[in-house]
């Protein structure tokens, strides 16, 4: 294993920041080693996006363990890879999945405003350091259009309700955090999902609008053709809400309004041969650097802040139809093609 190689020398290097911003990021899919750190510093991944169940931190009501957390946060200052925690139920006994009623809401905006406190911008964890590496984004929830992650028909309704203390805990505890939404997949399958458009017109609709700052989508697509359309459908729900920012009248020149920000939290294909997003492994990086490609071209008129890859690994017991084999690297760390694309897609923006 190529990586292997580089795990005994670990301790003799002193691993510097990635030299990218945050724009080229990647998805952890299962667990990660320092030797994955430094492969991430070393390849421009400026971020890193990591599914943080709530149950997992918080065991009992009111009792946390943040050893997990910590571990992430630590390698993530030294490495020079940004966080980008996607916070995701279920919580410990006694609360709901999805958290929708009342007490469970209260209890996941809680959960949340403690961890805004310990890794945020002056938080806790940083203190007597730099915070540099403090994260910036909060993303609530994942996938809330799909079936599987709502476990039931979506309801926009019910999110919004999760959402809006999810957000004011947020924003108490971090006043420059950044409230990100669920990363809502483009076309979900199953009874009662929610094209990511639709369902994001109808989160506007129960009063949600400055609630959150970046919209969150999941771009998965056959096509190129197929992103750059649901993009622009997606736009078009934002735009009409009138969000997208604009200049203020009577302000000075050129002053606008911030208005949301996009932000693909996931996206990829597959390097197994057959299946709907598998496209074989000179497919897998052909696919990464046309789509690359086309989000580093349109990252101003889309106003795109990042672009994270699904996934840095792959997984055996992988949750999708094509997620064991959506990975830069091989589950025993061997690089794929995709890797070598990546590194080109990184190093060809000026940093």
């Amino acid at each position: 294993m190529l990586i292997a190689l580089l795990v005994g020398g670990l301790g003799l290097l002193h691993p510097k920041p990635a030299a990218a911003g945050p724009f080229h990021g990647v998805v952890a899919q299962g667990q990660l080693t320092p030797a994955d750190y430094f492969w991430m510093a070393a390849g421009g991944v400026g971020s890193l996006r990591v599914v943080i169940e709530w149950r997992y931190i918080e065991r009992t009501r009111g009792e946390f363990n943040w050893a997990y957390l910590d571990m992430l946060a630590s390698r993530a200052k030294q490495f020079g890879v940004r966080l980008l925690p996607t916070i995701e139920p279920p919580g410990p006994p006694g609360t709901s999945d999805p958290p929708t009623d009342r007490s469970s809401r209260k209890a996941f905006a809680r959960f949340l405003g403690k961890a805004v406190a310990r890794y945020g911008h002056k938080g806790s964890f940083w203190r007597g350091g730099s915070d540099r590496y403090a994260v910036r984004s909060w993303q609530v929830m994942n996938e809330v259009n799909a079936t599987n992650y709502w476990h039931g028909p979506p309801r926009p309704r019910g999110y919004a309700r999760i959402l809006k203390p999810a957000s004011k805990a947020i924003r108490k505890n971090d006043r420059r955090a950044k409230v990100m939404l669920a990363g809502m997949f483009f076309t979900p399958g199953g009874v009662g999902a929610i094209d990511s458009w639709d369902y994001l017109r109808q989160l506007y609709k129960q009063k949600t609008k400055g609630t959150f700052d970046t919209v969150a989508i999941h771009p998965y697509s056959q096509t190129l053709g197929g992103i750059r359309d649901g993009i622009e459908r997606v736009r078009n729900v934002i735009r009409k809400r009138g969000d997208l920012g604009k200049r203020r009248k009577g302000g000075k020149r050129g002053k606008r309004n911030r208005g949301v920000t996009l932000r693909i939290s996931e996206f990829g294909w597959g390097s197994a041969p057959q299946g709907r997003y598998n496209v074989g492994l000179q497919g897998q990086a052909q696919m990464l650097t046309d789509a690359f490609r086309l989000f580093e071209r349109k990252r101003k008129p889309w106003r795109i802040e990042a672009v994270n890859w699904f996934s840095w690994q792959d997984s055996p017991t992988g949750a999708c139809q094509f997620c064991s084999s959506a990975g830069l690297f091989t589950f025993d760390r061997d690089p794929k093609p995709s890797w070598q694309a990546f590194l080109e897609a990184a190093e060809s923006v000026k940093r």
